[in-house]
């Protein structure tokens, strides 16, 4: 998969330049020759469990590189910086649903270095007048998905015969969200400038769904066995991250809920697999 999502940049003429983002020498050459507009951040470790089990690795590759991304930033005088954080920033969801005004109070590592990236973003534009955009997705998956989320291993153990397996009595909801609408969502903060410039925005599908609804509609386009096991205790209970804001000052609507963008993505599955 990984060399399917390069054939898709190199088909693209994307240009390509590699280095260590914890090196802030090795970035600043690499982002000084290509003189870019903006950059969009995404150099950070992903998952609550990875950054449970190594936390400097987390540390070192979500707030070093950060740091050293702003600072190259700076030094350019780039237009925007996108970061993207974390649905983790709120902890356990105060209520059924949450937007960019409701609190945060992250209740894991994973979360509290996202915050603390918002934090960084926004005192660079108060210290040094760099314009930011914040995001804020949650559960996403689609196509080519490497990161090894729920809805990645749901499919392929299904594919592989291989139980389902939920953690808990299915009940947890996520608010998952489609590659496709996020990518939109990116796009559209770049044809909405003024409307994005210091903004946080909610780029999800707006609709909670529980863990044994995925599984049931993975099941139902691969046959298979849900197995249940304990809970993660460690894991923020959460739900819907309303989409209104970016509805209103980006024009940006998901078209895809969780059902079509399965489909989608089990389609997906099913001709990469035929393909090789």
């Amino acid at each position: 998969m990984v060399r399917s999502r390069a054939d898709i940049w190199n088909d693209a003429g994307c240009d390509f330049a590699y280095t260590d983002a914890t090196d802030y020498h090795g970035l600043s050459r690499v982002l000084s020759a290509w003189r870019p507009d903006a950059i969009v951040h995404l150099a950070a470790v992903a998952h609550i469990t990875v950054t449970r089990a190594d936390n400097y690795l987390a540390f070192k590759n979500s707030i070093i590189t950060l740091r050293n991304s702003l600072d190259v930033a700076h030094a350019l005088g780039l237009s925007r910086f996108v970061y993207f954080s974390s649905s983790t920033v709120y902890g356990n969801f105060k209520s059924a649903t949450v937007d960019e005004e409701s609190s945060v109070d992250p209740d894991t590592t994973y979360g509290a270095y996202k915050l603390a990236g918002e934090l960084l973003v926004k005192s660079e534009w108060r210290d040094r007048n760099l314009p930011y955009t914040i995001i804020r997705p949650q559960a996403l998956y689609g196509s080519r998905c490497v990161s090894r989320r729920v809805t990645q291993i749901f499919i392929e153990n299904a594919l592989d015969k291989k139980p389902l397996k939920i953690n808990g009595d299915g009940s947890d909801k996520h608010d998952f969200t489609y590659i496709d609408d996020l990518t939109d969502g990116i796009a559209r903060i770049f044809t909405h400038m003024d409307e994005s410039k210091n903004e946080t925005f909610c780029l999800t599908a707006g609709d909670a769904r529980s863990t044994q609804n995925l599984a049931d509609i993975v099941t139902r386009h691969i046959p298979g066995v849900i197995e249940y096991g304990p809970a993660d205790p460690e894991k923020p209970s959460r739900g819907t991250m309303s989409p209104e804001k970016a509805k209103r000052l980006l024009g940006w609507s998901p078209q895809y809920d969780l059902d079509r963008g399965m489909e989608a993505t089990i389609n997906w599955y099913k001709e990469f697999l035929n393909d090789q």
